[in-house]
């Protein structure tokens, strides 16, 4: 399922607060497996709908330019595939890490967020400086057990990855391209952090266009 919203530039009168209506009431089919929202012109996608969609597999936000924050998306059971790209606005995405309060206040401690995330895909995030993650003290949090390969493209002001990024062991592949920052931090052999990244057996970091154009492609057409 595909939801595209026009700009705001192309219908005269249409507010922030128009699309965030719209995308309330849509209400898919709770047995939707696949979804992507493009050119949503709200300052957050939270829908009440989103997170009790169980059986959703694939996500992809795009365009969503003015969209500060992202709901929890750890709470996606069934996810298995996340892309956030050409969102401008978006300075952390640690938030959509995080587990809600009736969840995180329950009895049991342990949590896993996205249990079951192979593919993770960042593209364009012109704002997004940190990826820090937050928790209790009390609670034993462990976040994306099944994540293979993780992709980071033109996002120029992300400083570091997060502590549980390079502690991995399910990561395969880790592909960052247009980060200057990134490179400069991890680096083959010469960045300050390669040595916490050495081990993942498929490291590209790179700084030229060829990898980008291949990532554009793959937004438009995932596997």
């Amino acid at each position: 399922m595909e939801l595209l919203f026009n700009s705001n530039e192309e219908i005269e009168g249409r507010t922030n607060e128009d699309d965030k209506f719209l995308l309330e009431v849509l209400q898919p089919p709770s047995n939707l497996e696949e979804l992507k929202i493009a050119q949503y012109g709200g300052n957050t996608v939270s829908p009440s709908w989103l997170i009790p969609l169980t059986k959703l597999r694939r996500l992809t936000l795009s365009y969503c330019e003015i969209c500060e924050h992202v709901p929890p998306l750890g709470r996606l059971s069934s996810l298995e595939y996340l892309s956030l790209n050409n969102m401008s606005s978006l300075k952390r995405v640690g938030e959509f890490l995080r587990i809600e309060s009736d969840v995180a206040s329950s009895s049991s401690s342990f949590i896993i967020a996205f249990p079951k995330l192979k593919s993770l895909k960042f593209e364009s995030l012109d704002e997004w400086e940190e990826w820090d993650i937050t928790r209790r003290e009390d609670e034993d949090v462990t976040i994306m057990p099944c994540l293979r390969p993780l992709t980071i493209d033109f996002c120029i002001e992300l400083k570091v990855l997060p502590d549980f990024i390079p502690r991995k062991t399910s990561l395969e592949e880790l592909n960052i391209n247009l980060c200057l920052k990134l490179k400069e931090r991890y680096e083959r052999e010469i960045g300050e952090d390669w040595s916490k990244i050495s081990h993942i057996p498929t490291v590209n970091i790179e700084s030229t266009l060829r990898r980008a154009y291949e990532s554009q492609r793959d937004s438009f057409y995932p596997e």
